[in-house]
C-alpha cells in the first residue's frame, strides 16, 4: 500500500486538526495549503468553507463550517452534517501537522522550508505510545504485522520486542512491564532508561489514526 491509498486519512487529519487547534489554520496557510491539495470535492468544499472562516478572522468551529456549506447549497454534496462534525475525531496532533500536510501536499519538507516534518524516532515513538496506552492498539499493530525490523531506533526496536513478548504472554503491556523485562535482559540502558521508556506513552498518537501510522511507518516511512 502506498501513501496514495492511504490519502483520505491524511486529508482527514489535517481538516481534524484544522477544526481542533487555533493555531493550526495559520501553520497549513503558511504552508500554503490549498482546496486543489484535497482529493475529493467534499473535502475541497469543507476546506474552503475553513479558508473563509479564517479570512474573516475567526476561528473555524465544526458549526460554522456547516452553516457556510448549507448556504452555499453545499452541505449534502459535501457529505452531510454528521459527517462532517465527526472529522475532528481524525485531527493528527499538532505537533505533526506539518508531517501530514507534506503528504497531501505530496511534496517532501526540503522542498519547502515551512513544512516541518517529525523525525522518524517521533513518528516511531508515536506508534509505541499508542501500544503502551491503549488495550486493543497493540492488537490492531500486530494484526497489521508490526515488527521489530520496522522501527530505525535501536532503542524503539528493544522496547518493541518487550512489548511483543509481553503481548504473546496474553496480557497487556503496561510501561512497567517493558521496563522490568529489558532490565532482567539487561538492555534497559540501551533502550534509553527507565525515565526514557515512561515518557513514551506522553508521544502516543491517535488511536483513530493508528492504521495510518503503523502501514505509514512499515511502507512509507518519513525522508
Amino acid at each position: 500500500m502506498t501513501f496514495k491509498d492511504l490519502i483520505g486519512l491524511d486529508e482527514l487529519a489535517v481538516l481534524g486538526c484544522l477544526l481542533s487547534d487555533t493555531e493550526a489554520i495559520t501553520e497549513a496557510m503558511t504552508a500554503g495549503l490549498c482546496a486543489e491539495d484535497f482529493s475529493t470535492l467534499a473535502l475541497r468544499w469543507i476546506f474552503n468553507a475553513v479558508q473563509e472562516i479564517y479570512n474573516c478572522g475567526s476561528m473555524a468551529a465544526v458549526g460554522d463550517v456547516v452553516d457556510i456549506l448549507r448556504k452555499r447549497g453545499q452541505l449534502e454534496s459535501a457529505d452531510g452534517e454528521k459527517y462532517i462534525k465527526s472529522i475532528p475525531g481524525f485531527a493528527c496532533k499538532k505537533k505533526d501537522l506539518g508531517y501530514f500536510i507534506w503528504y497531501v501536499k505530496g511534496c517532501p519538507p526540503t522542498e519547502n522550508e515551512n513544512f516541518t516534518s517529525i523525525s522518524d524516532k517521533e513518528f516511531e515513538q508515536a506508534v509505541l505510545g499508542c501500544l503502551l496506552s491503549d488495550t486493543e492498539a497493540i492488537t490492531e499493530a500486530m494484526t497489521l504485522g508490526l515488527c521489530a525490523e520496522d522501527f530505525s531506533v535501536p532503542a524503539l526496536r528493544l522496547i518493541f520486542n518487550a512489548v511483543q513478548e509481553i503481548y504473546d504472554s496474553g496480557y497487556l503491556a503496561a510501561v512497567g512491564d517493558v521496563v522490568d523485562i529489558l532490565r532482567k535482559r539487561g538492555q534497559l540502558e540501551s533502550a534509553g532508561g527507565e525515565e526514557s521508556i515512561n515518557s513514551i506513552p506522553g508521544f502516543a498518537g491517535v488511536k483513530t489514526n493508528l492504521d495510518y501510522y503503523i502501514r505509514t511507518l512499515k511502507e512509507c516511512p518519513p525522508v
